[in-house]
């Protein structure tokens, strides 16, 4: 079996043009907290209540480009990105695992759960509210420096 050829006969390589640009990479965050609530929510839910049961997705309200939430964290943690988990910036000493999720594409719809578990909203809708809680707490633990 041969090798599809690079270019048909008679088109030079600088016809293609140049390469398109990568796919943005989404992903949808939620603060443990706002889990926790929502899972209480689900178990005190009346037994067969409208729209009670079922699958629901627990995501906060602001997917957002991976490279956008992580440059974000790293911000917040005073940190060069790479050390922030950007699996393309670190290159060869980044797990398999880590390089898959950083390829991963996850825009979740979380308005079930915010209808039905939290009409309240949640208590870090997105996931800079979220990180900033996070970073304060690891920052009064002494786990990390405040920035800058």
């Amino acid at each position: 079996r041969r090798s599809r050829e690079s270019a048909p006969p008679g088109t030079r390589l600088c016809d293609y043009g140049p390469p398109p640009p990568p796919p943005v990479r989404y992903v949808s965050r939620i603060h443990v907290e706002d889990i926790c609530a929502a899972l209480l929510a689900s178990m005190v839910q009346p037994a067969g209540a409208a729209d009670s049961s079922g699958i629901f997705n627990l995501a906060d309200d602001a997917p957002a480009p991976r490279g956008e939430v992580m440059a974000h964290a790293a911000a917040l943690l005073g940190a060069p990105l790479a050390a922030a988990g950007d699996a393309d910036a670190a290159g060869a000493g980044v797990s398999r695992r880590a390089r898959r999720r950083a390829a991963e594409h996850k825009r979740v719809d979380n308005a079930r759960m915010r209808r039905v578990l939290l009409p309240g909203g949640l208590r870090y809708p997105t996931y800079r509210e979220g990180l900033a809680k996070i970073a304060q707490r690891e920052q009064r633990r002494g786990s990390v420096a405040p920035p800058g």
